[in-house]
């Protein structure tokens, strides 16, 4: 039973032709037959293809393009330990250890006692890391954080100390309390 499909008289259901038993032509081979539809590959200079692009003889360079360098070449490289140009030089590798404690060391005391002695940590390595990056110019980054963390350990050794010391003066104060009011 053959119905016959509106949009081409001349197939049926089954996609062969009325006329005999070979398979109508779709679309495409019918654009290709005819020579409409899209360009073929290979043309405008392009090989076709499965056909491999020109190349240039073995030991001759390609063609610069676009800002390439050729094979070979080599780009320039700074000498180890220079910062490049332009660039920022790296951080003192103790810079964010430093801010860190010196942070801690100063919020941490107000809700227990234990972190203010992070603080002199903070203080002494902060210095010492400063007097690095001073004494040569370019060669760390990171001051800011050396700086901040380093303040940072000065208030809370000082804050560490004034807290010893009155913890120090309570207990004296209450010992000698104790001792004088005796019968």
């Amino acid at each position: 039973m053959s119905t016959s499909d509106p949009r081409d008289p001349g197939q049926d259901d089954q996609g062969t032709s009325s006329s005999g038993g070979e398979p109508a032509p779709g679309y495409w081979e019918q654009q290709s037959q005819s020579g409409q539809g899209q360009p073929s590959y290979g043309q405008q200079g392009q090989p076709s293809y499965g056909q491999p692009y020109p190349q240039q003889p073995y030991g001759q360079s390609p063609p610069q393009g676009y800002g390439q360098q050729g094979y070979g070449q080599q780009y320039p490289q700074q000498p180890y330990g220079q910062p490049s140009y332009g660039g920022q030089p790296p951080k003192h590798p103790n810079a964010t250890t430093v801010l860190v404690i010196g942070i801690v060391g100063l919020v941490g005391g107000f809700f227990c006692l234990l972190p203010w002695f992070a603080s002199p940590f903070a203080w002494v390595m902060g210095g010492r890391a400063l007097k690095e990056v001073q004494q040569s110019p370019g060669r760390y980054s990171g001051e800011g954080e050396l700086k901040g963390g380093w303040i940072c350990g000065i208030i809370g050794t000082v804050l560490l100390a004034l807290t010893i010391i009155a913890i120090i003066l309570f207990v004296s104060l209450g010992l000698a309390a104790g001792f004088s009011s005796s019968p």
